[in-house]
């Protein structure tokens, strides 16, 4: 499993950044809240999802990460330079935590999903979590919680109540004036 950094201490694309951390408490979220801002990078990066090329990686471009307290899965919110949301990616998880120095960091149990502003849905990775399962690097159990945790995200997202979604905007806000 690979672990994940909401700091990013080791992503040799990104030339400057700067991180700002918070803990929310609110009726509809509970956990840490990270903004990571890519100030300067060696180079843009694009993803594709079947017709839609995305950007997630430029100069300027802004990486909101939630850490629901409940729930195995984190969500990084991709903000283009005019603050503008790109996709919500949501990595499916065995674990969460907080490093020494108080960083949040996941245990990625492969399986992701995307939602791009239009409302679309693409589940990623499928491959890479059998061939964990198979490999014997994931239990049975946890081949079964990753399944079942991206269908619940993919009804409450198409049920429109996933609030880390509808509040985009709001937390990208509030954590940007702290």
């Amino acid at each position: 499993m690979k672990r994940k950094y909401a700091d990013r201490p080791n992503w040799t694309r990104i030339l400057e950044k700067g991180y700002k951390q918070t803990y929310l408490n609110e009726p509809d979220f509970r956990g840490h809240l990270t903004l990571l801002t890519l100030k300067q990078v060696k180079e843009d990066l694009s993803v594709q999802y079947n017709a839609h090329v995305v950007r997630i990686v430029e100069n300027g471009s802004e990486w909101m990460m939630h850490f629901p307290d409940e729930g195995l899965y984190a969500v990084v919110t991709t903000f283009n330079p005019q603050g503008e949301v790109v996709q919500w990616y949501f990595d499916i998880i065995k674990e969460k935590g907080l490093t020494e120095e108080g960083i949040p960091y996941i245990e990625d149990l492969y399986l992701d999903l995307v939602l791009l502003p239009n409302g679309e849905v693409f589940v990623l990775d499928e491959d890479e979590l059998k061939e964990a399962w198979e490999s014997g690097t994931i239990t049975q159990a946890d081949f079964d919680t990753a399944h079942a945790t991206a269908a619940q995200l993919i009804e409450r997202i198409r049920a429109g109540t996933l609030s880390i979604v509808k509040e985009s905007k709001r937390y990208w806000d509030l954590i940007k004036s702290l």
